[in-house]
């Protein structure tokens, strides 16, 4: 299997999709506090389910 192939799968395993979301939205929000020392300008859940998602239609796609 190529290595397109491998992080399709990757990305569609439940284990991947069940709280991903959540998960990579906590650690940028401890970089943004980390880095900038505010919540403020950390981005929202659901603009990094969008990202997500991009990311998953660009594997399919590439």
């Amino acid at each position: 299997m190529n290595s397109s192939g491998s992080k399709n799968c990757f990305l569609q395993a439940p284990a991947f999709r069940h709280g991903v979301h959540d998960r990579l939205h906590q650690q940028i929000l401890r970089l943004q506090v980390a880095t900038m020392q505010g919540r403020d300008l950390c981005p929202s859940v659901e603009e990094v389910q969008g990202w997500i998602k991009q990311a998953q239609m660009l594997m399919a796609n590439g």
